[in-house]
Formats: structure tokens, C-alpha cells, sequence
């Protein structure tokens, strides 16, 4: 079916390229829309990820910290013992608390599971400890076997801060990476949302001057008609076609 706009009024022939114009901006801007909203979400998403982990290690890192310092005091103080005993208990529950939250996140799953280990290891020997101390004070401990418990409380303490400086250096790589493929994704989405705007502009100002050209062809005609009439020829006639006002006119 040929379409036609002879059949509207002049006023309307013009309004139907700039609402055309107008219509095919707002979905490209639509479009463009939502797609830094998707992108703005994901950012949000990476970004709510890595404060949540980074303040679950600060929380562990304040626990361990305190912990190894109580350590080192309650091996020649024994008044310190019971209430170092207090705080592992509560230093523990603190920080499965916060790798259950890292857990939670799914990114660093088994990592957040080696820290539990050698934590719990650290602290199952901290309590051994306590009872090896007491011995010692009692006579019952020789020099070596002090020296060789020392070496591996160390040696667990050690691997313990080593695990959560592991984890925390995956936390940051991750999130590096997350935010430099963000910022991809952004400029991509950019990019595209330029273009975007650029190609339907372009499109619709063919397609209006493709419209406009259905106004001005019948215009022309009647003015070469005019012409004809004006140069003494009445044999001429204007083709009528449609029902505007030029239409009318002839």
C-alpha cells in the first residue's frame, strides 16, 4: 500500500517529521538509559562487594592483631592466661562472624575457608598453650621442648597472618579488575550511546527529508502550473491529489 500524505493537512505533513524525529531521539535516549543503569548497578554491586569485604578483614585483622600481643604477655605472665583464654573465645566468634560474611559473597569462598582453618589451628594451639605454659612454671617442661613449642607458635602464627595478607591481596586484585572492567564496560556503553544517538539522528533527518519531499513536490507542481497560466497558456490544468489545501487549491 503506497502511503501518502496529501491526504493531511499542511499542518500536519510538517508536525509528522519532527514528531517522528522527536519520537526516534526518545528511544535511543531510552535505550541508552538503560544501559548505564545496568552498568551504574554493577558498579554498585562490585563496590557494595568490596567495602563489605574489606571491613570484615579489618574486623579480623583487629581481633588477630590483639590476640598475638595477649599471646606473647601470657607466656610470662600467668595472672593473663584465663583472660587470654576469654578472648579467644570471643576473638573466634567475632571472626567466623566475618568470614561467614565473605562467605557469604561467594568470590572467596575457599580463601575465606584456609583463613578459618589457620586461625582456628592458631587458636586450638593458643588454648594448648596455656596448659604448656603452666607446665613449664611447674618445672615440668624442659628448655628444647619450650624452644621447639615456641618455633611452631610462631610458625602457625605466621601462616595464620599470611593466609588473611592472601586473602586481602585477592580481595584487592579482584576488585581492581572489577573496577578496570567497569570502567570498560562504561566507556563501551558510552561509546555505543553515541553512536546510537548519532545513527537514529541521521536516520530520521533522511526520513524527514524524505516527508518533506512529499510536501514540497505538490507545491512545486502548482507553482509550475501558475507559471504555465502566467505565460498565456489556460490549457493547462493541476492534477488534484489528495485532500489538503493545496489539494484545493487546484
Amino acid at each position: 500500500m503506497h502511503f501518502s500524505m496529501k491526504n493531511f493537512s499542511i499542518r500536519t505533513q510538517v508536525l509528522i517529521p519532527v514528531l517522528f524525529t522527536t519520537f526516534a531521539l526518545l528511544i535511543s535516549l531510552w535505550i541508552t538509559k538503560n544501559n548505564l543503569q545496568t552498568e551504574q548497578e554493577l558498579i554498585s554491586s562490585n563496590t557494595q562487594s568490596l567495602v563489605s569485604n574489606k571491613d570484615a578483614l579489618a574486623k579480623i585483622d583487629d581481633r588477630v592483631y590483639p590476640l598475638r600481643i595477649s599471646a606473647v604477655y601470657a607466656i610470662y605472665d600467668a595472672s593473663l592466661r584465663e583472660r587470654f583464654l576469654g578472648e579467644l573465645k570471643e576473638g573466634m566468634k567475632d571472626i567466623n562472624s566475618s568470614l561467614d560474611n565473605i562467605e557469604a559473597q561467594g568470590t572467596f569462598k575457599s580463601e575465606s575457608k584456609i583463613v578459618r582453618e589457620k586461625i582456628e589451628e592458631y587458636i586450638s594451639l593458643s588454648e594448648q598453650a596455656v596448659k604448656f605454659f603452666e607446665r613449664r612454671d611447674n618445672g615440668n617442661v624442659s628448655e628444647q621442648e619450650y624452644s621447639q613449642f615456641i618455633i611452631k607458635y610462631r610458625e602457625v602464627g605466621k601462616a595464620m597472618v599470611e593466609s588473611i595478607n592472601d586473602l586481602s591481596s585477592k580481595v584487592n586484585d579482584v576488585a581492581n579488575k572489577a573496577m578496570a572492567e567497569s570502567e570498560r564496560a562504561a566507556e563501551s556503553v558510552q561509546n555505543v550511546a553515541t553512536w546510537t544517538v548519532l545513527g537514529v539522528l541521521a536516520f530520521s533527518l533522511v526520513v524527514a527529508w524524505i516527508l518533506s519531499g512529499m510536501i514540497v513536490t505538490p507545491i512545486q507542481k502548482l507553482q509550475s502550473v501558475m507559471r504555465r497560466i502566467s505565460e498565456g497558456d489556460l490549457t493547462v490544468r493541476a492534477d488534484v491529489d489528495g485532500e489538503d489545501e493545496i489539494a484545493q487549491l487546484n
